[in-house]
């Protein structure tokens, strides 16, 4: 069995796998643990063992070797069915055989799209409070969205920044009550509903501002930071156009993680409909596996 990526569903995936006997390996391009390496501190975390983000994916992916999973840390770029059946996954450095894959690619941050933004990326546009919060010390600071993720960094942000406005279009946070009294205790965080942002402005070198539009009409705002957090994209750009995907791009599966393809099977953010969080990631693994390992 092959486990593409290795954010949290996939690193469960391998664990679970591995802890049922089967031979194991795994693919990631980047670092094991995923999107969770960015969080300092999970609220809640999935594991007894640790809060730490960090810690979470190394010791995880240190459990799975010592299971016997072999990890490639190298990039699947294309994923195609064998005639005598399994899959082959395709990397730059070659071809490897299994007679099941899971996909646990997960999503990247679904862009604003509005003038400004690619300029800026990673010059003031960010996707984590955590790594980017100390470039706003001292300044203001906008987030955009609504729900979970955008209060939970938004409470990391108000450590660092003088004033974080939590930009959104509809008129009441979707965000837990908790996350929400949570962000803004401190006072330095204050949202502006029925708001959305149109352009971010800059100089080339960092962001200076944003251009909003709401009930106060057209304005601009002098921040030091854009921080989007609006939803995502699944990560399936590999796949063959023949497994079916919804209309955000995310894998159609069963409730145990079935493509109705033999052998294939997708958990955590790269499936559709997939509600977020860490706890609905592990639960996707456990049964995929569940359901792997009975239908042999």
């Amino acid at each position: 069995m092959i486990v593409i990526g290795q954010g949290y569903a996939g690193l469960c995936a391998a664990r679970l796998a591995c802890e049922q006997g089967l031979s194991v390996a795994t693919f990631e391009r980047e670092m094991a643990g995923g999107a969770v390496m960015t969080v300092l501190g999970l609220d809640p975390s999935p594991e007894s063992f640790t809060s730490s983000g960090p810690d979470l994916g190394a010791l995880i992916a240190m459990q799975n070797m010592d299971l016997g999973a072999k990890p490639f840390f190298d990039a699947a770029t294309g994923l195609l069915p064998r005639p005598g059946g399994g899959w082959d996954v395709i990397s730059p450095h070659g071809v490897y055989a299994a007679r099941h894959v899971v996909m646990a690619t997960g999503a990247k941050p679904r862009k604003l799209g509005i003038p400004g933004e690619r300029e800026h990326e990673g010059k003031g546009v960010s996707h984590c409070a955590d790594c980017d919060g100390p470039r706003v010390a001292g300044h203001e600071c906008i987030v955009v969205g609504s729900g979970d993720a955008a209060f939970q960094e938004a409470a990391i942000l108000a450590r660092f920044a003088r004033a974080v406005t939590i930009v959104m279009r509809g008129a009441a946070p979707k965000a837990r009550p908790d996350l929400v009294e949570k962000a803004l205790a401190g006072g330095r965080a204050r949202i502006l509903a029925g708001t959305r942002v149109t352009a971010i402005l800059g100089n080339g070198l960092q962001v200076t501002g944003a251009r909003l539009e709401g009930g106060e009409g057209v304005r601009e705002l002098c921040c030091k930071g854009v921080f989007v957090f609006i939803g995502s994209v699944p990560n399936c750009g590999l796949l063959p156009a023949l497994v079916a995907r919804d209309g955000q791009g995310g894998l159609l599966v069963d409730a145990d993680g079935a493509t109705g393809l033999p052998g294939l099977w997708a958990v955590g953010a790269v499936r559709s409909g997939f509600p977020g969080g860490l706890s609905q990631a592990g639960a996707d693994a456990s049964r995929a596996i569940g359901a792997l390992r009975r239908g042999g």
